[in-house]
């Protein structure tokens, strides 16, 4: 399956999202609040938000949309996280 098919699906496999949302490590795109990012769980969910805060004991989530509330992490928790070009 490519990556259109899965969009289209509503879909997004990790193998197929993370080649192209790699972290600061392989890109050299430092993840700062107020960035747009993607990231993923270690639960296998993956999101598009806005990192709210980032610090040694959580990462805050928040959705553009106003009806969703901020979604906070243990840095643990998150798989991998990418800012989005």
């Amino acid at each position: 399956m490519n990556l259109q098919q899965s969009c289209a699906d509503g879909r997004l496999d990790d193998r197929i999202i993370y080649p192209l949302c790699r972290g600061q490590d392989e890109t050299g795109a430092e993840v700062n609040a107020g960035d747009g990012v993607v990231a993923r769980t270690v639960g296998g969910e993956i999101m598009a938000k806005v990192l709210a805060r980032r610090n040694a004991r959580t990462v805050e989530l928040a959705s553009l949309n106003p009806d969703y509330r901020v979604r906070s992490f243990r840095p643990g928790e998150i798989t991998w996280i990418a800012r989005i070009l």
